[in-house]
C-alpha cells in the first residue's frame, strides 16, 4: 500500500486543484491501494481567530484586488471541473479549527470532508473559520454538531495542529500543495495527473522490488 501525505490548507486554491488532480490520477489506477493522510499547513498562521476581511487582506498581502488574484486560478480550476466563485468570498479565515475538524473525522471521511471544505470556501464563499459553519459541514461526515462546537469552544486540538504545521515548515515544506509518497517521493505543487502517475508508478515499483 502506498502512503500519500498531503500537506495543504483549505484556503489554498492550488491545494484544491492539486487534490482534484490527485483524484484524477488515482482514477486511472483503480487497483492501486493508497492510504491518504492529510497533514495541516497554515498559509497564514498569524491571522486572528476571527479572520480578516478578504478584500482588505488580499490588498495588504498581495497588493491587488481579489478578482485579479484569481485570474489564472479560475482557468486552471475550470480545466479540472472546479467552478470557483471568488466573488462570494468575504473572509480570510484562520484555518486552525478546520484542520482540527479534519483530524477528528474517521479515516474514510477525511478526503470527502477536505473536499467539502474546499468547495464551501471557494465555490460557496462560506467562512470556514466560523465554528458554526464548520460544525454544519462536519455533521454531514459523521461529526456530531454539538460536540464539534464544544470542542471548538474549548480549543481542542488547536495547539497540536499548530505544532504539526510548524514541523512541516521546519522540514522545508514552505509551499502547498505538497505530496509525499511513502516518505520518499516528493511532489510539490499542483502537478498534472500524468506527473503524479509517473511518481506513483515509480513508488509502487520500488515497493514491489
Amino acid at each position: 500500500m502506498l502512503r500519500i501525505d498531503a500537506f495543504s490548507d483549505v484556503v489554498c486554491p492550488w491545494c484544491f486543484i492539486g487534490k482534484r488532480k490527485l483524484e484524477l490520477a488515482l482514477e486511472q489506477r483503480p487497483d492501486l491501494e493508497v492510504e491518504l493522510n492529510f497533514q495541516p499547513f497554515l498559509l497564514h498562521p498569524h491571522l486572528r481567530p476571527e479572520g480578516e476581511d478578504f478584500a482588505v487582506f488580499v490588498m495588504q498581502k498581495f497588493g491587488t484586488q481579489p478578482d485579479k488574484l484569481f485570474q489564472r486560478v479560475l482557468k486552471v480550476a475550470s480545466d479540472v471541473g472546479l467552478e470557483f466563485r471568488p466573488e462570494l468570498i468575504q473572509r480570510m479565515p484562520d484555518t486552525t479549527a478546520a484542520h482540527c475538524m479534519i483530524s477528528w473525522a474517521s479515516p474514510p471521511q477525511k478526503a470527502p470532508l477536505v473536499m467539502a471544505l474546499f468547495r464551501a470556501y471557494f465555490c460557496e464563499g462560506q467562512d470556514v473559520g466560523d465554528p458554526g459553519v464548520l460544525a454544519g459541514i462536519g455533521e454531514a461526515f459523521g461529526l456530531d454538531r454539538d460536540q464539534s462546537l464544544e470542542r471548538f469552544s474549548a480549543g481542542v486540538g488547536r495547539e497540536a495542529i499548530r505544532e504539526q504545521a510548524a514541523e512541516a515548515a521546519d522540514r522545508g515544506i514552505t509551499g502547498v500543495p505538497f505530496f509525499l509518497i511513502n516518505g520518499r517521493w516528493p511532489v510539490p505543487g499542483a502537478q498534472e495527473p500524468e506527473t503524479l502517475l509517473r511518481v506513483l508508478d515509480k513508488a509502487q515499483a520500488a515497493l514491489a522490488s
